[in-house]
C-alpha cells in the first residue's frame, strides 16, 4: 500500500470539504454506497479517497464505510484502501464452527 502524504493540498482540501459536507456524505454513502467514494477518487486519487475515510471515522461515522465495504462494486485499490484502513490488511471473517471430538 503506497503511503499518503496527509499535507499534500489534494489530501487537506478534500479532508476539509467532507467535513464541510459530512451530512450529504453520510447521506450518499446510504443512498448509493460507493459514490462519494467514486467521487473523491476521481476528484484527487488516493489522497482524496484517504481523506474521505478519515473524515467520516473522525466524524463519527464508521457504519457508512462499513457498507461501502459490503458493496460488490466496490473493486480494486479503492477496496484494498479502505480494507487496510478498517481492519489493517485483514478483513474480518467469519467464526469458525466448533470442532467436533474425536470419537
Amino acid at each position: 500500500m503506497d503511503a499518503i502524504d496527509y499535507e499534500s493540498p489534494e489530501y487537506e482540501a478534500s479532508y476539509e470539504d467532507t467535513c464541510n459536507r459530512i451530512g450529504y456524505v453520510v447521506k450518499s454513502f446510504s443512498e448509493r454506497c460507493i459514490r462519494p467514494i467514486d467521487l473523491a477518487a476521481e476528484r484527487g486519487g488516493r489522497p482524496a479517497v484517504q481523506a474521505l475515510f478519515d473524515a467520516v471515522i473522525d466524524q463519527g461515522h464508521r457504519w457508512a464505510l462499513d457498507q461501502a465495504l459490503n458493496a460488490p462494486k466496490l473493486r480494486g485499490w479503492p477496496r484494498d484502501r479502505l480494507v487496510a484502513f478498517l481492519y489493517g490488511g485483514n478483513p474480518p471473517t467469519g467464526a469458525r464452527p466448533p470442532e467436533r471430538p474425536l470419537d
